[in-house]
């Protein structure tokens, strides 16, 4: 019952900004509106997604596509109430962390930003996403409330050192990307041992997944880093395989 309080009190919250962020750049005015704004999202997939050109298509989330994405993503981000239990099982009690944090693959960074204020306000976030109109709402949130030690950084994660990171966040991200298996090295290399990891990728080729995906993830060496080099601590969404909480072994 906590978790859902706080989780609904922090969707509420975050579409509030996003309505701010929205009516002055003309794509709603009202609460209403933008429900009907958010209902587009998915026609726009539909005749967008391109599965041989994936990489262009986040960089296109611009003008009312883009402003489509803002509160579904939010949404989306709070139906995920095992997230927020997993952080909530690692970082507790609340104000007691100050480790470095990487969401990668952000969107909207709805639940990282705000558990991060309310649980972890002296620790270190980096955001790393794509550039569209859902990153310029995350900049504008960061101005809104001045916030520190917050960094918005680029998915090569060159502005993140090797092995310096204490928790990883990258929920429903690997689905979308060509070789993911590429991408989960650049992660497995920033963490240091014996962090935190919490991973999520419902593998499919349905709306913006790759078919290609979980091939990949299979025979290129993602599954295989992640079962030498981690401990699972726990199983996060059940109807997911590849949905949990993980512990990265201690090296050296």
């Amino acid at each position: 019952m906590i978790i859902r309080k706080w989780i609904d009190e922090a969707r509420e919250a975050c579409l509030e900004e996003a309505l701010d962020f929205l009516r002055p750049r003309g794509f709603c005015d009202t609460r209403d509106a933008m429900d009907a704004l958010a209902a587009e999202w998915s026609g726009y997939v539909a005749a967008t997604f391109d599965p041989a050109a994936s990489e262009a298509f986040y960089g296109t989330w611009t003008g009312r596509m883009g402003a489509a994405n803002i509160p579904t993503n939010i949404r989306d981000q709070f139906t995920r109430d095992y997230v927020v239990a997993a952080l909530a099982l690692v970082f507790a009690p609340p104000y007691a962390f100050a480790g470095d944090l990487l969401d990668f693959g952000c969107g909207t960074a709805a639940i990282s930003l705000a558990w991060r204020a309310d649980f972890a306000p002296r620790s270190r976030l980096f955001l790393a996403d794509v550039d569209n109109l859902p990153r310029e709402f995350v900049k504008y949130r960061l101005d809104r409330r001045r916030e520190r030690d917050v960094h918005l950084v680029g998915v090569d994660l060159c502005e993140v050192a090797d092995g310096s990171l204490d928790l990883i966040l990258c929920v429903d991200v690997l689905e979308h990307l060509r070789t993911p298996s590429d991408t989960f090295r650049l992660l497995d290399r920033k963490l240091k041992s014996g962090g935190v990891l919490i991973l999520e990728a419902p593998w499919s080729d349905e709306g913006e997944h790759l078919a290609c995906a979980p091939v990949d993830w299979e025979k290129n060496g993602g599954q295989e880093l992640l079962d030498t080099r981690y401990h699972r601590l726990g199983r996060m969404a059940s109807g997911i395989p590849l949905s949990g909480l993980y512990w990265k072994k201690l090296t050296g």
